[in-house]
C-alpha cells in the first residue's frame, strides 16, 4: 500500500465514522451537506481520541487492527441505524437551511482565491516542514511518538506535562499507526485538514445570518491572521482547541434559532472533547454551561421541567467525557495538577490586573497576529451600536468574548500562570490564548456590518 494511499485512511477512517455518527443523531433534522461533512471531521477525531483513550485505559496495546476495525464497525452500525429509523419513522424532514443568495461580486471572488491561497500555504508548510518548537515537542509530537513506539499509556505519569489532555498526541499516534513509521512531517496532515473543516463550517454558519460574499468574507477574515493560519501548520493543540471551542458556540447559536435539540446534543459533545485537547477546555466547558442556562432561563417559551431536561441534555455528555479522563488522570495514574494551575491569593494579585489588561491590548491591537481585525471590531461596535441592540446574536457573542477575556484575567490574576500571561513569558502564551475565542472577534465583525436579511428584520434573530 502507498503511503499516499494510508494517509487517506488514516484520515477517511474517522471522518466516515464522525458522518454516520452525526446522520444518526440529527435523525430527521436535515443540515446544509457541507455543515455535515465538515462537522464530521470534528466529531470523528473526537470519537477516535475517546476510543484510543478507553482502550489506554483498559491497557490493550495500540495495534492499527485493535484501534481501526472496532471503529470501522461502529461506523457499520451507525449508518445501519439511521437508515433503520430514516426508513420507519413517519416525521417529515425538518430542514435547517440558509436562505440562497445569487449574488457573487468582486468581494466573494476576492476572498475565495485568497482563501484557497492561504488553504495551500498551509498544506505547503504542514507538510513540508518537520515538527518544530518546544511545546510541540515537549506536549505534543514527543508523546504520539511514545504512544506509537511503546503502544500504551503506562508511560503517560512520567513524561512532560503529563497532566495535559491527549487529543492530538493521540490523532498524531493514529496517523503513524497507519503509516507504519513516525514521520514527522505527514503526521501534521491533521492541522490543515482542521483549518479546512473550520473555514467551511464558518462559510455556512454565517450564511444563516448573510448572504455568500459576507460569509465567505468572514473566512477571509480568519485567514488574513497570520497566527491563526501558522497555528494550522504546527504540532500544537491551540489550533484544535480554537476549533473544539467554535464548533459549540456555532451549535449553541443554531440550537437556539432553530430550537432543535439535536444541535445542543452535538453541542454538548464538542465541549467534551474540547476538554480532552487542553485544561484550558474544562473553564470553556464551564462558560458554555453558563450560556446554555442562561438562554433556558431567558425563554418564556417553556416551562421550567423542560428547562431542567434541556439543560440536562448539554451536561450529561459533555461532563462525562470530561470526568473520563479526570478520574483517570488524577484518581488511577496519580498525575498532580499542572503547578502553573496553582491558587494564588492574596491582596497582592489584584496588582496583577493592569499587567494583564496591558498585555492583552498590546497582543490584540500591537503584535501583528491578528492583522486588523480587533480594530475593525472596535470600529464596528462604535458604528453600529444600534445593531447590538437588535441582534440577540451579537448580544451572546459579546457575552462569551466577555467571558472569555475575564476567564484570562482571572487566571492571570488568580493562579501561577500569571507568569505566562502578563509576566515576562507572557509573549509565548497569551497569543495562544486569544486563539480560543478568535472566532468570536471575526463573527462580530461580519454581523455588526453585513445587511441584515429580510427575514432577520422582520424578527429579532438569535
Amino acid at each position: 500500500m502507498t503511503t499516499a494511499m494510508q494517509l487517506f485512511i488514516s484520515i477517511w477512517v474517522p471522518w466516515i465514522l464522525g458522518y454516520a455518527c452525526i446522520l444518526y443523531i440529527l435523525g430527521r433534522v436535515r443540515l446544509p451537506f457541507l455543515l455535515i461533512l465538515s462537522l464530521s471531521f470534528g466529531m470523528g477525531l473526537g470519537v477516535l481520541c475517546q476510543w484510543m483513550l478507553f482502550l489506554g485505559m483498559l491497557r490493550v496495546p495500540y495495534h492499527l487492527d485493535i484501534i481501526g476495525i472496532p471503529l470501522i464497525i461502529i461506523t457499520v452500525l451507525f449508518f445501519a441505524a439511521y437508515l433503520f429509523n430514516r426508513k420507519k419513522a413517519a416525521q417529515q424532514p425538518r430542514y435547517l437551511l440558509p436562505e440562497k443568495t445569487q449574488k457573487k461580486g468582486t468581494i466573494f471572488w476576492l476572498s475565495f482565491f485568497y482563501v484557497i491561497f492561504v488553504v495551500f500555504v498551509a498544506f505547503w508548510m504542514a507538510l513540508t516542514i518537520p515538527v518544530f518548537s518546544w511545546d510541540a515537542f515537549a506536549t505534543v509530537a514527543f508523546k504520539a511518538k511514545i504512544l506509537f513506539i511503546e503502544k500504551t499509556l503506562a508511560f503517560l505519569p512520567y513524561s512532560s506535562h503529563a497532566a495535559y489532555p491527549l487529543h492530538t498526541p493521540f490523532v498524531e499516534a493514529w496517523i503513524a499507526f497507519n503509516l507504519g513509521i513516525w514521520d514527522d512531517q505527514l503526521i501534521k496532515i491533521v492541522f490543515p485538514l482542521t483549518l479546512c473543516s473550520f473555514l467551511l463550517i464558518n462559510y455556512v454558519f454565517l450564511r444563516y445570518f448573510m448572504d455568500n460574499k459576507w460569509a465567505l468574507f468572514g473566512c477571509f477574515l480568519f485567514c488574513s491572521s497570520a497566527f491563526f493560519v501558522a497555528h494550522a501548520t504546527i504540532s500544537y493543540r491551540d489550533f484544535f482547541m480554537a476549533y473544539y471551542n467554535a464548533l459549540v458556540v456555532i451549535l449553541i447559536l443554531l440550537w437556539r434559532k432553530f430550537d432543535e435539540d439535536r444541535l445542543l446534543f452535538l453541542a454538548s459533545l464538542f465541549a467534551g472533547f474540547a476538554t480532552f485537547v487542553k485544561i484550558e477546555g474544562q473553564l470553556y466547558l464551564g462558560i458554555s454551561i453558563l450560556l446554555v442556562v442562561l438562554l433556558l432561563m431567558s425563554d418564556r417559551r417553556i416551562g421550567f421541567r423542560k428547562k431542567i431536561n434541556k439543560s440536562l441534555l448539554f451536561l450529561i455528555p459533555s461532563l462525562l467525557i470530561w470526568l473520563n479522563y479526570f478520574v483517570y488522570n488524577r484518581l488511577i495514574l496519580g498525575i498532580m495538577v499542572e503547578q502553573k494551575g496553582t491558587i494564588e491569593l492574596g491582596w497582592e494579585q489584584l496588582g496583577r490586573i493592569n499587567d494583564i489588561l496591558n498585555k492583552l491590548f498590546i497582543d490584540c491591537f500591537y503584535s501583528g497576529n491578528w492583522n486588523f481585525v480587533w480594530y475593525l471590531l472596535v470600529f464596528s461596535l462604535c458604528l453600529q451600536l444600534e445593531k447590538v441592540f437588535r441582534s440577540q446574536a451579537i448580544k451572546i457573542l459579546l457575552f462569551l468574548l466577555l467571558c472569555f477575556l475575564g476567564n484570562i484575567i482571572l487566571l492571570g490574576t488568580l493562579t501561577a500562570s500569571y507568569v505566562w500571561l502578563a509576566g515576562k513569558l507572557w509573549y509565548q502564551t497569551l497569543s495562544r490564548l486569544v486563539l480560543h475565542f478568535y472566532p468570536v472577534c471575526v463573527w462580530l465583525v461580519v454581523l455588526l456590518n453585513a445587511p441584515m436579511a429580510p427575514h432577520q428584520e422582520q424578527k429579532q434573530d438569535p
